[in-house]
């Protein structure tokens, strides 16, 4: 590039106007608490900086305010190191236990299954699901004498 060319280019931040960058800082991924379902739930091969082993790979669906939204959340079965297993395990735990009402199950018998969590984004910017609960689904039917 000829000195010509990068004075064309050069920047004059004395009058860079601040203002006008865009504001990201509240620009995350957040949804209030929903039902979400579990469109994919699967087990495959996988591995990371500290080994390899099983992992569920399970994958969420909610509709907000008119959009589709996808979470998917991994957790490993078995690992070399069983601190990633044991970390792993909880995470089912919780999936399982508000999906199902018990800490154990199959991971592909949860596909259709629902829960009720609020989505957020974790520092590295990855979309997470928040507490989770069993989910609580409206229903059509009338109650007790038609209520």
């Amino acid at each position: 590039m000829t000195a010509a060319a990068a004075a064309a280019v050069e920047l004059n931040f004395d009058t860079f106007d601040p203002s006008a960058e865009l504001d990201y800082s509240k620009a995350g991924f957040s949804t209030p608490r929903v039902n979400w379902t579990i469109t994919e739930a699967k087990v495959e091969q996988a591995s990371n900086r500290r080994g390899a082993g099983m992992q569920a790979v399970i994958e969420f669906t909610a509709e907000v305010d008119g959009r589709t939204l996808n979470v998917t959340q991994r957790a490993w079965l078995a690992h070399e190191d069983a601190q990633q297993a044991n970390i792993g395990h909880g995470t089912l735990k919780r999936i399982f236990l508000s999906a199902n009402g018990q800490p154990k199950g199959n991971v592909p018998g949860l596909l259709g299954k629902m829960v009720s969590a609020e989505g957020y984004e974790d520092d590295q910017g990855f979309r997470r699901l928040g507490r989770m609960q069993a989910a609580t689904v409206a229903t059509s039917q009338p109650g007790p004498m038609g209520l």
